[in-house]
């Protein structure tokens, strides 16, 4: 059957998250050519080439297309992926920084916009982004893990304590937490409480030499 503009996205995307890149291109190749102007068409598009290897392809189209939609949320947080990928973190928190600017509730964008900031060590704005990113989407795992991880660097440790009470109230449970919580912990001078959350993560993960 002949599938419709939205459905060859859908059907693009879920294909190159199925690492079935080619089939994915075969979908949404059509797309392209008949609407090359349709924002959602160049980013699930350029998200396949990305997936297919092809960055410098998918960069390409992306710039192309910003000349004309320069505030477009779709296509900027495909080309801060990219640039994300090539470790171009200033290029990539740019990006993220104009769509939000169009888009400041996407969660999605607030935390790619966190995370980029975080390496760059701007962690004021990590920090403001990724709080962005939770207040629309609360429990949010991979949010909530890089705000505690930058509260704790940061020594925001009022923050610190209402995250880690978020990450209770989702009932997120991993080696990586244990491990944030006990630098937590020591860190706000509760050293048996630290103590505990490291025997937690050294009994979930053993093998880890850095525990």
């Amino acid at each position: 059957p002949r599938l419709g503009l939205s459905a060859r996205n859908a059907l693009g995307r879920a294909l190159a998250v199925a690492r079935r890149s080619d089939e994915a291109w075969a979908a949404l190749a059509p797309a392209l050519t008949a609407h090359p102007e349709h924002a959602r068409v160049v980013a699930a598009a350029a998200y396949v080439l990305a997936g297919r290897g092809e960055r410098e392809r998918a960069q390409a189209l992306l710039e192309a297309r910003t000349e004309a939609l320069p505030h477009e949320p779709l296509l900027l947080l495909e080309l801060a992926r990219i640039h994300a990928q090539a470790a171009r973190w200033e290029e990539a928190l740019a990006a993220l920084a104009t769509a939000a600017e169009t888009s400041p509730a996407d969660p999605v964008l607030q935390l790619e916009r966190g995370l980029a900031a975080r390496a760059l060590a701007r962690f004021d704005t990590a920090i403001e982004a990724l709080t962005a990113s939770l207040a629309a989407r609360p429990g949010d795992a991979r949010a909530l893990i890089a705000l505690f991880s930058t509260q704790i660097e940061t020594h925001a440790l009022e923050g610190a304590a209402r995250t880690n009470a978020d990450i209770d109230a989702a009932g997120l449970v991993s080696p990586d937490i244990d491990a944030l919580r006990a630098r937590f912990f020591v860190e706000a001078l509760a050293g048996a409480s630290g103590v505990a959350s490291l025997e937690a993560a050294v009994g979930r993960s053993p093998e880890d030499g850095s525990l």
